[in-house]
């Protein structure tokens, strides 16, 4: 049986061959995958190759791949977080709908739900890996921005032009359908939170400054909202300066 086969295999099985190729030589995606082989494709060859029967696996590059308890419950593992992660945003009516998350994690749900991997959908399946540890990291930052801003609230009043001291805390550039804007993060000293989206000029100056800076900020309050349960105050027409 080689690795072309559509015969599909369990979810657990192709985790377990996954984590243990992560575990030796690390993650790569297909995208990435340009002078070696991808994670995905190792992982369907040793299960194409081996299946449950060996505990080593000769991949196509010439190196191996040994499986381990470890993998097996890294295997398992993963599966319950991302269960629990799933079950946490949308409840049961995820996995039916599919409608409510972007197209990446239902393809994922997907695959949790009927537990099996095929070839054509191996990539996202290897993919729960690296997606568990950027859902546990995001979980623990999370836990440290609601510990930091335990007593935020929202600031000003909307429509209020209101001048402070803060500092820039995150600095993102992100792409859209219309063209790209930056995501501009403040706290100021009582620890609110103030956000500030804009693809203006101003808005790439104060990126520049980098994260960390301390700014006297000049903005009019657009809206009192919430992320991820922490109070935050949307920002408009900023005018930030260096401290």
């Amino acid at each position: 049986m080689d690795k072309t086969t559509r015969k599909p295999f369990t979810l657990f099985l192709f985790l377990c061959w996954a984590s243990a190729i992560v575990r030796s030589r690390g993650y790569l995606s297909r995208s990435k995958a340009i002078t070696r082989p991808a994670t995905a494709d190792l992982a369907w060859q040793a299960c194409c190759t081996v299946g449950a029967q060996g505990a080593v696996a000769h991949l196509e590059d010439g190196d191996t791949a040994i499986l381990t308890m470890a993998d097996e419950q890294t295997a398992q593992a993963t599966m319950e977080a991302l269960q629990g992660y799933f079950d946490t945003l949308n409840g049961v009516d995820f996995y039916k709908s599919g409608e409510s998350r972007d197209s990446y994690e239902n393809k994922v749900a997907r695959i949790l739900t009927e537990r099996r991997v095929d070839r054509r959908d191996s990539g996202y399946a290897a993919s729960m890996l690296p997606l568990v540890a950027r859902i546990r990291e995001r979980a623990s930052a999370d836990n440290a921005r609601k510990e930091l801003a335990k007593d935020a609230a929202h600031v000003g009043r909307v429509g209020e032009r209101i001048k402070l001291a803060a500092t820039l805390e995150r600095a993102q550039w992100r792409d859209s359908d219309y063209g790209g804007y930056y995501l501009l993060a403040f706290r100021d000293s009582a620890g609110n939170e103030l956000v500030w989206f804009s693809g203006s000029a101003g808005a790439e100056r104060t990126a520049k400054l980098g994260e960390g800076a301390k700014v006297q900020l000049v903005a009019t309050v657009k809206e009192h909202g919430e992320f991820r349960g922490v109070p935050n105050t949307k920002l408009t027409r900023c005018a930030v300066t260096p401290a």
